[in-house]
């Protein structure tokens, strides 16, 4: 991996933490919001008690593939993951770019390659068009492959 990737890399692992802890923190203020709390303060301790029907909820839903899951539990999953989709999509854009990149330089190394070739000699009008059809298809390659790396 180059620097640049590194950095794209490091950058999406910050967002997607910081993503993370505010999914962790609606969780725990739902919990919170469910549960019956007590304790003394002067104690240090506080205590977290969640009504039967809630616990049990959570204890099949933990026990429950999510194949299994009810519809509405599905769907509060997918609400979750769906957070996520900006910085996946940012990430794609940011490997088709550096792909974009390197199909530049792939293009200049070919008009390289033929500027070299024009300057040995070969200056006829049917070697001009030869590579120009030469050029045009390497670069139309070129692009072929970008857009299957778009996909």
């Amino acid at each position: 991996m180059n620097l640049t990737e590194l950095k794209a890399e490091a950058e999406f692992i910050e967002k997607g933490a910081a993503l993370e802890h505010a999914r962790w923190s609606r969780w725990m203020e739902y919990m919170l919001d469910c549960s019956i709390q007590s304790g003394d303060d002067d104690l240090g301790i506080r205590t977290c008690a969640w009504p039967k029907a809630q616990f049990e909820t959570w204890l099949r839903q933990m026990e429950t593939s999510y194949e299994d899951l009810t519809e509405k539990e599905k769907e509060s999953d997918r609400r979750e993951v769906r957070e996520y989709l900006p910085f996946i999509h940012q990430r794609e854009e940011a490997a088709f770019e550096a792909g974009y990149k390197t199909a530049l330089l792939e293009v200049i190394e070919v008009a390289e390659g033929m500027l070299g070739a024009t300057v040995e000699g070969n200056d006829t009008e049917d070697y001009k068009q030869g590579l120009l059809k030469g050029f045009n298809t390497a670069l139309s390659e070129i692009i072929t492959k970008l857009k299957d790396k778009q996909k």
